[in-house]
């Protein structure tokens, strides 16, 4: 007697997705991000022009979805291009 044939069928399921594939225009509602993003505003807007080189992508798009900068502060530090 021979066992019977399945081919595996493809599923429509995703599991997960891709973080950065998330849309660029979303707020974090995560305190310690929107915190790091209000420290890196504040340190800018002291003088200090390398106050966004650390900050994760995550943090950046926050920065920019929330509308943290003025249109100046965005031509200036080059994230406008982001």
């Amino acid at each position: 007697m021979s066992t019977p044939y399945y081919k595996a069928k493809p599923s429509n399921e995703t599991k997960g997705g891709d973080p950065g594939l998330e849309p660029r225009s979303k707020q974090s509602e995560n305190p310690m991000v929107i915190a790091a993003v209000e420290r890196a505003v504040a340190r800018y807007r002291d003088g200090r022009p390398e106050a966004f080189l650390d900050l994760e992508p995550w943090e950046i798009r926050h920065l920019l979805a929330a509308g943290l900068l003025t249109d100046e502060e965005l031509e200036a530090t080059g994230l406008a291009k982001s």
